[in-house]
C-alpha cells in the first residue's frame, strides 16, 4: 500500500474501497469487521453517506493505520470539504506540538 503518494486523488469512499481491496476483502467481509450492513458500507464506498467516527475507528483499528495515514490517502479537495475541518484542526495541532517538542 502506497499511502504516502503525494498524488492521491481519492474521496473518502474511494479510500475505504482501496483499503478493503488492499486487504483482499469483499464488501460483505469488511461490513462484518466494521459492524455495519452491506448496503451501508456500499453507500460509504460510493460516497452516498459519510464515514462516521465510530466506523472510521473500526476501520483504522483493522487496517492498523493512524488517522494521519488515512488522511494521506485523501485528495486535497476531499480534505478541504467543510466536514473535514475537525480533521484538519487536529492535524495542525499535532504538527504544532511536534514542532514545539523539537
Amino acid at each position: 500500500m502506497d499511502i504516502h503518494n503525494p498524488m492521491n486523488t481519492r474521496t473518502t469512499g474511494e479510500a475505504v474501497t482501496y483499503l478493503r481491496r488492499a486487504h483482499g476483502l469483499d464488501i460483505p467481509a469488511l461490513a462484518v469487521i466494521l459492524n455495519v450492513t452491506r448496503p451501508h458500507l456500499s453507500d460509504i464506498e460510493q460516497d452516498r453517506c459519510e464515514l462516521t467516527f465510530l466506523v472510521a475507528r473500526r476501520l483504522l483499528a483493522f487496517t492498523g493505520l493512524t488517522i494521519e495515514e488515512f488522511s494521506a490517502l485523501l485528495s486535497d479537495k476531499e480534505l478541504r470539504r467543510p466536514e473535514m475541518e475537525p480533521l484538519k484542526y487536529w492535524q495542525k495541532k499535532k504538527e504544532r506540538i511536534r514542532r514545539r517538542d523539537f
